[in-house]
């Protein structure tokens, strides 16, 4: 019987779990780069509307005296 992932060339021979593992790692390692750059660009939003809003309390607090 043979099995789903026999035509991939990378799984031929005996070697055929640490390829798998492999490919777990790299899979994981891309997940966790792309989860950390989301975050980034989360905490620079954050850090930008933060920036921009007490831009413009200042601003009107030295407008208004």
């Amino acid at each position: 019987m043979a099995k789903l992932y026999d035509y991939r060339a990378m799984d031929v021979g005996q070697h055929e779990g640490a390829n798998q593992a492999d490919r777990w790692r790299k899979r994981m390692r891309q997940g966790r780069r792309w989860r950390l750059s989301r975050n980034f660009v989360t905490w620079l939003l954050i850090l930008v509307m933060i920036a921009i809003s007490s831009t413009l309390i200042a601003l009107n607090a030295y407008w208004r005296f």
